[in-house]
This record gives C-alpha cells, sequence and structure tokens, in this order.
C-alpha cells in the first residue's frame, strides 16, 4: 500500500472515530514537510522533497496550514503528520497576531511514524492555524508530510 493510500485510509479511519458522520463533507491536503520553516533557519536551499532535515537542540519548526476556499479555520478538525525521529507536533490557532493557542502534543519516534493532533478549544480570536513542531533530546528528525483535514 502506498502512502498516499495509506493516509486516505487513515482520513476515513480518524474521522469515523472522531465521530464525524459518514455523509460529512470533508476536505483534505496533503502538504511537503520541506515547507516547513525551521528556528533556527536551516539552508533552505538544500531541501530534499518531502523531507525537511531538523537537527535538534531542542530546535522548532512551524508548518503554516492553508485553509481550502469557502473553508475557515473553525472547520479544522486534526493533522497527520508523518516523520521520522523523535519529535513532538501541537496544532496552534492564531489571530494572525501574537495571540495563539494550541492543542494537545502528540509525539512520534523511531523510524517513520505517522501520528495526527487536533486543534485546541477554538478561541473566538482564531483566524489561522500551524502545526508547531518540537525535536525531542539531541536528535534528527524529518517532517515529510502533513495532512490538515477539515469536516463541516
Amino acid at each position: 500500500m502506498n502512502l498516499s493510500k495509506c493516509l486516505q485510509a487513515s482520513v476515513v479511519l480518524l474521522s469515523t472515530g472522531l465521530g464525524f458522520p459518514g455523509r460529512a463533507e470533508i476536505v483534505s491536503e496533503v502538504i511537503n514537510g520541506a515547507t516547513c520553516i525551521p528556528y533556527p533557519p536551516y539552508d533552505t536551499t538544500v531541501a530534499v522533497p518531502y523531507q525537511h532535515w531538523l537537527y535538534a537542540f531542542r530546535e522548532s519548526a512551524f508548518c503554516h496550514i492553508t485553509m481550502p476556499p469557502n473553508w475557515s479555520v473553525d472547520n479544522l478538525s486534526y493533522v497527520l503528520f508523518q516523520g521520522t525521529g523523535a519529535l513532538t507536533a501541537r496544532l496552534c490557532v492564531h489571530s494572525g497576531t501574537f495571540t495563539v493557542a494550541c492543542g494537545a502534543p502528540r509525539t512520534i519516534s523511531g523510524g517513520t511514524s505517522i501520528q495526527w493532533v487536533g486543534p485546541p478549544a477554538l478561541p473566538s480570536f482564531a483566524s489561522g492555524a500551524f502545526v508547531h513542531i518540537q525535536i525531542s533530546g539531541r536528535s534528527t528528525a524529518t517532517v515529510q508530510q502533513l495532512w490538515p483535514v477539515w469536516s463541516r
């Protein structure tokens, strides 16, 4: 089973498991991990497609979620993320300023793994979203893909 089919199956299973009705309207998108913005900045001239290497001494990456047309942050149900190494992700919402709220963290470790993060209780200011990724310990990790899923 290729990654795309595996992620599609994960979207359906997770949506059902989270209680979304079978007839709900669902939109999803695959985001290349190389579009995440690491801090401190990594040499973006050598980014490998579908992989973004992060060298960790408590480093972070921020992966912006672009809302599809006619969908809002209120419809963002969860984000699947795939990576390697030890890393923790949280789905955060913002107001376009420095006001941010984040959901519960989820961790992966070891070889290639897929995990999901959900949004926080949505504050009234929420207008955009991003996944905040933190590398665990003094390790190397990759963010390969993110798959945000919206439903209504």
